[in-house]
């Protein structure tokens, strides 16, 4: 192990240990901010060190998860000492009860959570809602500071149990290039769908959405990753040929940053229908090129998305509705003008959207109050 050390405030700071999903080539809204953030601690002289656990290929769910957890345990706690900081990716949170139940218990250097939206929603057996759901009432007493993308999820942290005032809301933010690019004058209309094809982004109600509205010339780009739920992109697949829309849907999986603003460009709606969101940056990818938004009234959404403003919004799980706003906009070019042109000026009104380095500066900084308040102690 790297025994660098780093001074800050007259203090010596060892590494920072990552405990979460990958940094390396993030595929997600969360692993981008993580990557992003830590990258911001690691050009201020941090050193991070991240625990890659892999996977394990034991039988039964039960029996793989005591096995990961008793593998963090195993790795992580020889290396933490008084001035070490912890900083966990609470989506994880039945991988690492058992270790943040010992740090709780041994009180050894700073713990930091980053919590993007309380991931028991995503659980549909109820064993694994409950479970997860009391893995997370666990860790959260753990932190001694806990980071959010949103007020949305702040009120549901403290919901849920968390101290208030250990919450800090840090927003995302979007490399998009802020350049307006709704042509809105283009027979057929394009539709552009971003996200990992998880159950919770809703893309079923959008493909069955599309199914009601055969009448119209509109094309659905899907673009995301396609291997991480691999059970529900057959079924989507199933669905498209199942609602007969195979020539106007088309899904291109993760594509590369420039290929992906290709997208935006050529695009003249953007939808996502989630169940649930936590932030969604990529609304604001999509009000970066100036695109009118249709999505549901749920979670951060309404924070980003204003209804008649800058995008229209509708009830989760609701095809009808879903597809009675895309027609609007389907069907008018000037209603899609105006929205997409009041969100690219939310946009400029909103610079902390804009860069990333906002939102590492502010990770830092609290980072390092954290570290005074752990030495005048």
């Amino acid at each position: 192990m790297d025994r660098e050390r780093v001074v800050i405030n007259n203090r010596k700071l060892k590494k920072v240990i990552y405990l979460g999903s990958q940094i390396g080539q993030p595929t997600t809204g969360g692993q981008k901010y993580n990557s992003k953030v830590l990258g911001c601690l690691e050009r201020a002289g941090f050193s991070i060190e991240a625990i890659d656990f892999g996977l394990n290929k034991w039988p039964f769910f039960v029996l793989r998860g005591i096995v990961r957890n008793i593998d963090h345990v195993r790795r992580v706690m020889p290396l933490l000492e008084e001035d070490t900081i912890v900083v966990e990716d609470v989506s994880l949170n039945l991988h690492f009860v058992f270790l943040n139940l010992l740090m709780r218990f041994r009180r050894k250097g700073i713990m930091v959570g980053i919590c993007h939206h309380l991931f028991v929603r995503e659980k549909s057996n109820i064993f694994l809602r409950i479970l997860s759901g009391v893995a997370t009432l666990c860790i959260l007493r753990s932190f001694d500071a806990i980071i959010t993308v949103s007020n949305s999820t702040k009120r549901d942290l403290v919901r849920f149990g968390a101290k208030e005032e250990k919450i800090h809301v840090i927003p995302n933010a979007t490399d998009a290039p802020q350049v307006e690019n709704n042509i809105c004058d283009r027979d057929e209309v394009r539709i552009l769908f971003v996200g990992t094809c998880y159950p919770r982004k809703g893309l079923r109600y959008l493909l069955e959405a599309v199914a009601k509205l055969k009448h119209h010339k509109i094309k659905v780009d899907i673009v995301g990753d396609l291997e991480n739920d691999k059970k529900n992109v057959s079924e989507l697949y199933r669905l498209v040929k199942e609602l007969a829309i195979d020539e106007k849907v088309t899904f291109h999986g993760h594509v590369k940053t420039e290929q992906l603003w290709d997208h935006y460009r050529k695009a003249d709606i953007f939808v996502l229908p989630s169940l649930w969101e936590g932030f969604g940056i990529v609304f604001l990818d999509a009000m970066s090129f100036g695109l009118p938004i249709v999505s549901t009234n749920v979670g951060a959404i309404p924070d980003l998305v204003r209804h008649e403003e800058n995008g229209l919004l509708v009830k989760p799980g609701d095809p009808v509705a879903l597809a009675s706003a895309i027609e609007r906009l389907v069907i008018s070019p000037f209603l899609r003008r105006k929205l997409g042109q009041n969100g690219f000026r939310f946009m400029q009104e909103h610079p902390e959207y804009t860069s990333w380095d906002i939102a590492g500066k502010r990770f830092k900084a609290l980072i390092e109050l954290l570290i005074r308040r752990r030495t005048c102690r």
